[in-house]
C-alpha cells in the first residue's frame, strides 16, 4: 500500500513538473472597428509566445477588411512599425512598444491587477475546452475565455491573469476581438529567446510619461495640419486605440 502510494504522489509530481514548465505559441486573429464604422473594420495577425513564468505578444501585419473577399495593407510588418507587449509574471513588470499618436516608444510599468469574474459557460476554440471569464483591462470590459488545460496567466496584448491561456477576448462594445487560430505547446528549449526580457537604447518611459509625450505629438501634429495653405478653422484628432487612455 505505501508503495502504491509512494508511486502515485510520484505520477502527480511530473505532471505538476510538466505543467509549470508549459511553454507555448498561439496565433491570433486581431479584429478591430474603433470608430464603430462596420466598413473600417481593422484585422492584424498576432503572435503570443508564453511560460508561466513570462509572455511576449506582437502584431504583425494590418490588414483593412473592404469586404469578406479584399483586404487593404494599411502598415507594413516590419519591425520598427510593430507593437509588442512582454510580461513578466515573476516580477509583476510590464514593458510594452506602442504607439504615442504617431511615434513608437517604450514604455515600462507594473503588471495590471485585474479583477476577472469567472463564469460558468464553456465552449472549444482550437480543439481546448474554454472556460468564460469577464474583467475590465484598460478602459474597456472584456469577456475572454480561457484554457485551464494551458496553465499559464498569460493572454493577448495586455490581457493576463487568468488560470489558463486566454485564447479568445472582445469588449462589450465589439471593437477589439482576439481569437485564436493556432495553438501550439513546446518544450522549454524551443522558444526561450522569444520570452526574454527586451532591451533598447531608447528610454523605457512610465507610464503618466508615454500620456505626455502622446498629448504632445498630437498637438504638433494638429499644428502641422492647420499649418497648411487654406486650411481654417478649429479642429481636433480622436485618438483611436485598444487602450482607452485617461483624460487630462
Amino acid at each position: 500500500m505505501k508503495y502504491m502510494i509512494f508511486i502515485l504522489l510520484t505520477l502527480m509530481g511530473k505532471v505538476s513538473s510538466a505543467q509549470s514548465n508549459q511553454m507555448g505559441e498561439v496565433s491570433y486573429k486581431l479584429i478591430t472597428n474603433l470608430t464603430g464604422d462596420s466598413s473600417k473594420k481593422i484585422q492584424a495577425q498576432a503572435i503570443l509566445s508564453f511560460s508561466n513564468e513570462s509572455s511576449f505578444y506582437k502584431t504583425g501585419l494590418y490588414k483593412n477588411l473592404v469586404s469578406e473577399d479584399t483586404t487593404e495593407i494599411i502598415q507594413s510588418n516590419d519591425e520598427d512599425k510593430i507593437e509588442s507587449v512582454y510580461i513578466s509574471f515573476k516580477e509583476s513588470q510590464m514593458i510594452s512598444r506602442q504607439f504615442a499618436f504617431t511615434e513608437l516608444v517604450w514604455v515600462g510599468s507594473n503588471l495590471d491587477k485585474i479583477d476577472w469574474k469567472l463564469l460558468p459557460q464553456r465552449k472549444v476554440i482550437a480543439s481546448f475546452v474554454c472556460h468564460r471569464a469577464e474583467g475590465k483591462v484598460r478602459g474597456r470590459l472584456y469577456t475572454a475565455w480561457f484554457a485551464p488545460d494551458i496553465p499559464t496567466n498569460a493572454g493577448p496584448w495586455k490581457l493576463n491573469g487568468l488560470p489558463g491561456v486566454i485564447l479568445e477576448a472582445v469588449d462589450s462594445e465589439n471593437k477589439v476581438k482576439f481569437v485564436a487560430d493556432k495553438v501550439s505547446l513546446f518544450n522549454k528549449s524551443s522558444i526561450n529567446s522569444t520570452l526574454i526580457k527586451p532591451t533598447t537604447k531608447q528610454k523605457v518611459l512610465n507610464e503618466p510619461e508615454f500620456l505626455k509625450v502622446m498629448r504632445v505629438n498630437k498637438d504638433n501634429f494638429i499644428k502641422m495640419i492647420k499649418s497648411r495653405p487654406g486650411v481654417e478653422g478649429d479642429f481636433n484628432v480622436d485618438i483611436k486605440s485598444i487602450e482607452i487612455y485617461p483624460e487630462k
